[in-house]
């Protein structure tokens, strides 16, 4: 049995731009962030991950929630910051898959 079949929590992939507002207070990016994980913390959820990158976009963050609603409420107050746009998918693990697949 896989992680993911024993833990309740719905894994999340957080892909994130700085709005201009984020970007004036780069210089301390990690307080953004630190806002991210703690609204996370707020519905139930944790950030597991991030990392930033370059290309379209500014960083990535791996999060868990307990369900979609969780996770949505999140998303709203993140927006409401201002300081960041995001676009959140539900991720699933190949493992995970593959053992659905299986037992079709």
């Amino acid at each position: 049995m896989t992680e993911e079949r024993t833990d309740p929590m719905i894994r999340f992939i957080i892909l994130g731009h700085f709005t201009q507002a984020g970007i004036v207070k780069v210089r301390n990016v990690t307080e953004c962030i630190l806002e991210m994980k703690v609204l996370l913390q707020g519905v139930g959820g944790m950030v597991t991950d991030i990392y930033y990158t370059l290309g379209n976009y500014d960083f990535v963050a791996f999060v868990k929630a307990p369900d979609e609603e969780c996770m949505l409420k999140a998303s709203m107050d993140i927006a409401r910051m201002g300081t960041m746009r995001t676009e959140t998918m539900i991720a699933v693990s190949a493992s995970h898959v593959a053992e659905m697949i299986k037992a079709d």
